[in-house]
């Protein structure tokens, strides 16, 4: 389902050439500085290291269980594991692209420096990362939905299955089997978690970038007169800060946070009290 999704979403028109064009703009007069560099390939370096372990382990689990469930079967679960390798290939176009605005951002608050101040080419790099903000959403937008729904309907079949084993079987009756179609769950529940978590920490903190902006604009307002030319842009450009923060969405219908995380997992927990409940 979340593979189709994410494909339906990719091939509306002109989406791709949108996404060029706007990644474009990450790339020019763009310098990697060592820190940078090391950073981004220590990440991709962990994402391959834990995705692939579990690719893995979900991969022989399958084939291992095919005695139990039956080749049918095996075959379903199998497939979930080429679209975990879809997710990752998603997720590092993602997370590269989450973090070159997050260094724009950073580069926008590096011209706001005392000795070298340069309003306007901060507020320059704060318009591009607004723009790259924009295109994200317009084009990861439905999958991160998918993505969250996806989670949720992991989690709730697998409280489902452990409040199934203390029914004295009354739907499934092979124990075995049952406690093996668990750990599979909860591996994918494991791996779409880590998937999730990655995307909205990093969203989190490069939305964290415009408070950083504004608490720097009022620090150096500190050191300039009301009536200076400085102090004035120093202002507005803070103030349009404050109104233009750097928000990541979910297709419009929430904000990717931490808080939304913690949102879900409330309403994980609501629709499995409702279902135990109705049972």
């Amino acid at each position: 389902m979340i593979a189709m999704v994410a494909f339906v979403s990719n091939a509306r028109r002109n989406v791709w050439s949108d996404f060029i064009k706007n990644v474009d703009f990450l790339h020019k007069q763009h310098q990697y500085t060592k820190n940078h560099y090391a950073i981004t390939i220590l990440y991709i370096m962990g994402l391959v290291l834990v995705h692939g372990g579990f690719g893995y382990f979900l991969w022989e689990s399958s084939f291992a269980y095919l005695k139990d469930l039956g080749i049918w079967n095996s075959i379903l679960f199998s497939i979930p594991v080429l679209q975990l390798l879809y997710l990752f290939l998603q997720l590092c176009t993602i997370f590269a692209f989450i973090q070159e605005i997050r260094w724009k951002a950073r580069k926008s608050i590096l011209y706001l420096n005392v000795d070298c101040i340069n309003i306007r080419r901060a507020k320059q790099t704060y318009l591009e990362c607004l723009k790259g903000i924009r295109c994200f959403n317009s084009i990861f937008g439905y999958q991160i939905v998918a993505i969250f729904g996806y989670w949720l309907l992991l989690f709730e079949t697998i409280c489902f299955y452990l409040v199934e084993s203390k029914s004295n079987g009354k739907v499934i009756d092979h124990r075995i089997v049952y406690w093996k179609v668990v750990v599979i769950n909860m591996g994918y529940l494991i791996f779409n978690s880590l998937n999730l978590f990655s995307v909205v920490i990093s969203c989190d903190n490069t939305t964290s970038e415009s408070l950083k902006l504004m608490d720097r604009c009022y620090e150096l307002q500190e050191k300039f007169d009301r009536s200076t030319f400085e102090y004035q842009e120093l202002q507005a450009l803070a103030f349009y800060a404050a109104h233009n923060q750097l928000r990541f969405t979910a297709a419009d219908l929430f904000e990717i946070r931490r808080s939304s995380m913690l949102a879900l997992i409330a309403t994980s927990t609501t629709y499995f009290i409702a279902l135990v409940q109705f049972y």
